[in-house]
């Protein structure tokens, strides 16, 4: 009888460890990834499509049977986004506000606008937590509540006195502040540092609260600008995108895709890359860098990633854009695979000839699996979908 019930446990461990594996892979929608097999990722055939963007038809290169088109235009310059039920929702920073789309998951193009909140410092991060949606500002944590017009009806500041502005060479520093739950109602926030590399208090870092914003830890060390992080959608991980120090040269330190983990020191300033010494504040840290936490995934020095979602199985990124580097990299959305970490270009053609006509910042899954995509430089909002589907 023991060597029965042995033999069973074995079963459901090797299911259940089976499941773990390859379950991200069946993350719905699949023709995202037209291209890519159950077992092993590959870089989906490419095809050239046309979009009208401010007037202009330019060209984009993405994954076979997939479209694109502006599904909304003239917003200034959209950031991140959220989405609930049908609507998508969208922050303005440079206008103080936050905008809703109802209808998302029906209408091909945007019909309607709502202002959902405005005179905010520089709301920038979004994320639905219970009945309220909050809201990352330059300063401040601020909740609110929707609505059936999905306009404020309730406006409730949960952290305050957020470290802000910048040095003296650095302008106003890393003014963007991004936000998210976890699945035990931990709530997260990522302040930039105010510099392009110092030694400094209560920035470069991401910090843990709850929900109701009291609790502060700081749960992630030397994270010099993690403007997106999201959750695993198994292990609850908290994935980063990090953009590292500039003027080390064109192709050093890279960008990072990091694991934020608690108490764990990610390297700024004192260290870069694969936990090299930095030539400013690194001298005599060699021995502190063979502590610190390595990128889970290097990227191209200066691509800028921002936003990132799991979809379709893979991670998708997107890379804002270089502003400093001699041959600019960039602008473009690119797909990683979680296991293998190989990294694909998944949408390419904002960069022209050196020059960029739009840089993707955001992304993100509709309710019906149409993607969308936010672009602060064309200020529109792009809607990626199965060629097959609605137009």
């Amino acid at each position: 009888m023991r060597k029965i019930v042995v033999f069973l446990i074995f079963i459901v461990v090797a299911i259940y460890s089976a499941f773990n594996l390859t379950s991200l892979k069946n993350v719905r929608p699949a023709w995202i990834f037209p291209g890519k097999t159950e077992s092993q990722p590959a870089p989906p055939q490419s095809q050239t499509s046309s979009v009208i963007v401010n007037g202009q038809q330019q060209t984009l290169d993405l994954p076979e049977n997939l479209s694109i088109s502006v599904f909304a235009g003239d917003l200034g310059a959209p950031r991140f986004m959220a989405v609930r039920d049908e609507a998508l929702f969208v922050s303005i920073p440079k206008q103080g506000r936050i905008v809703a789309f109802p209808n998302s998951h029906t209408s091909t193009t945007a019909d309607q606008v709502v202002t959902v909140i405005d005179d905010l410092q520089y709301p920038h991060g979004l994320s639905f937590h219970g009945d309220y949606l909050y809201i990352a500002e330059e300063n401040a944590i601020t909740r609110i509540t929707l609505n059936d017009s999905l306009k404020a009806s309730s406006r409730e500041t949960v952290v305050s006195s957020l470290p802000f502005g910048g040095s003296e060479t650095a302008g106003r520093g890393h003014r963007t502040r991004t936000i998210g739950f976890d699945r035990e109602n931990n709530m997260y926030l990522s302040v930039g540092s105010s510099c392009n590399v110092c030694e400094e208090e209560g920035r470069g870092v991401i910090t843990r609260f709850n929900e109701d914003g009291g609790d502060a830890e700081i749960f992630g060390f030397g994270i010099r600008n993690a403007v997106g992080f999201v959750f695993h959608p198994q292990t609850d991980e908290l994935w980063a995108t990090e953009n590292s120090r500039d003027l080390l040269g064109d192709e050093f330190p890279p960008d990072e895709i990091i694991i934020v983990r608690k108490g764990k020191h990610y390297g700024w300033p004192y260290c870069n890359g694969d936990r090299i010494p930095d030539p400013d504040f690194g001298e005599d840290k060699q021995e502190f860098c063979t502590v610190t936490q390595p990128p889970l995934v290097p990227l191209q020095a200066h691509s800028a990633p921002l936003g990132l979602r799991f979809i379709g199985g893979n991670l998708l990124v997107a890379y804002h854009g270089s502003w400093n580097r001699s041959i600019p990299t960039g602008y473009k959305i690119v797909a990683i695979d979680p296991e293998t970490r190989e990294v694909s270009d998944w949408i390419t053609g904002w960069l022209v000839q050196g020059k960029a006509w739009g840089r993707p910042v955001d992304v993100i899954e509709g309710q019906n699996g149409d993607i969308f995509i936010s672009d602060d430089f064309a200020g529109v909002i792009y809607r990626v979908y199965k060629t097959t589907s609605r137009k």
